[in-house]
């Protein structure tokens, strides 16, 4: 069994080949994944969406617990000009969800890109069960688990 020091920089080595990125905190670490970053135009307006999962961990040396907390969070914007107004506008939508999540997204957007070219600017697929499952068989190999954080067990 390893110790909370080396077993978050065992989960930072093997993360080089994963799409997550892990970094160390105070009390343990967390494990993050951009699901999607992207900027577009269509007519009237410029277009962003970004996504991010996270998994906070507090580690507990004592019962070689990983206690985690997800998190997911979510940015839409839109910037251009309203038609029958004929005034700029800029809006967004922020949306954050915590405690144990369990989902699956996916997607496509169209418009023009940055670059100029017309069609697809983004895509993405994400399930969190996924995460989820690289991160217990990387706890396993050190001799942790994974355990239920207090936002997760309070909503049951």
């Amino acid at each position: 069994m390893t110790n909370p020091q080396e077993l978050v920089q065992n989960l930072i080595n093997s993360s080089a080949d994963a799409p997550y990125t892990i970094t160390a905190t105070d009390n343990g670490f967390r494990m993050t994944i951009n699901i999607v970053d992207a900027k577009w135009y269509t007519l009237l307006y410029k277009n962003g969406i970004k996504k991010t999962f996270a998994i906070d961990a507090k580690l507990n040396e004592a019962k070689h617990a990983a206690v985690t907390t997800d998190t997911m969070y979510e940015l839409n914007w839109q910037a251009g000009a309203d038609v029958q107004n004929l005034a700029p506008q800029l809006g967004a939508k922020v949306s954050m969800q915590k405690g144990e999540i369990w989902s699956y997204k996916a997607g496509k957007q169209y418009g023009v890109s940055e670059s100029g070219q017309v069609g697809e600017t983004a895509s993405w697929k994400f399930s969190s069960a996924e995460a989820k499952e690289w991160l217990d068989n990387q706890l396993k190999t050190n001799g942790w688990h994974r355990a239920m954080g207090g936002t997760a067990k309070g909503a049951l």
